[in-house]
């Protein structure tokens, strides 16, 4: 009886190396991220003169709303439209042009 299992042609086995460069990526990305968060933080409390708690208060205004938007163009972008399928450019081109 054989029991291997048969592995489909779009599954890829990721080498260590290419899961370390992901992971640097990763790290430099949340690093800069990071950086800039704590730089606006000490700008918006020492410089600008407002307390740590409203500082964060704007942080987290900031992540909200940003995840609400998220979603709705995430939304849109999912649902075609009748002038945007017959299109000759294509879907997304549309939605990057008028998004730019």
């Amino acid at each position: 009886m054989d029991t291997t299992k048969k592995l489909s042609a779009s599954y890829v086995v990721i080498g260590v190396k290419e899961k370390i460069g992901y992971g640097f990526g990763d790290l430099a990305s949340n690093l800069s991220f990071g950086f800039v968060s704590l730089f606006l933080l000490f700008f918006y409390t020492n410089i600008y003169g407002i307390s740590a708690v409203q500082a964060s208060l704007i942080f987290v205004i900031a992540r909200v709303i940003d995840a609400i938007f998220n979603i709705l163009i995430g939304l849109r972008l999912i649902k075609p439209t009748a002038d945007t399928v017959s299109c000759a450019h294509g879907y997304y081109t549309v939605r990057f042009h008028w998004v730019s």
